[in-house]
């Protein structure tokens, strides 16, 4: 009885050490992507509309790629659930209003949905990437995402990921 309690204490720290540093490595990042959001408009309000690249265009939507981001193996609870629901409400409003969407197809679970729905474009799909991918890992896939917004082809791209709260949310 005493040894379980004590294999039972040790697993415990071991899992609020993993939990810790789970969520370091979460909120981590966030700060980089705020900074990026608020560069990228500082540069579209000096832009104006006068921009030689085209990514500051803003015109009507008939078009839009969705970025969808899951993991690649099932075992990540609601996580893949909510982002697929997600992209399926997202697809059902696009239809309703006579928006043609494509997809990127990110991780696994994402490739799957994706390719039970009949009739989606996959513009591309993207699985195993690293836990912390590097900039040669993402740039096929910002490459395809400039590069159809840029020539026309999307008039909107929008990405469908989770983002951490806290353990309970």
């Amino acid at each position: 009885m005493r040894n379980t309690k004590q294999i039972t204490k040790a697993m415990q720290l071991v899992a609020a050490s993993k939990l810790r540093r789970a969520q370091e490595a979460a909120a981590g990042p966030r700060a980089y992507a705020d900074m990026a959001r608020q560069i990228l408009a500082s540069l579209r309000a000096v832009a104006n509309g006068e921009s030689e690249f085209r990514l500051f265009d803003e015109r009507p939507v008939k078009s839009r790629l969705l970025i969808i981001v899951t993991s690649d193996r099932g075992l990540a609870g609601a996580y893949n659930a909510n982002v697929i629901r997600r992209m399926i409400q997202e697809l059902k409003s696009d239809r309703d209003q006579a928006i043609k969407t494509s997809v990127i197809a990110i991780g696994r679970q994402a490739a799957r949905a994706s390719g039970r729905i009949s009739g989606l474009n996959v513009e591309a799909v993207y699985q195993e990437l690293p836990d912390k991918p590097d900039a040669d890992t993402l740039r096929p896939i910002l490459t395809t995402t400039v590069g159809l917004f840029a020539d026309g082809i999307v008039d909107a791209v929008d990405i469908i990921n989770t983002q951490f709260i806290s353990t309970m949310r």
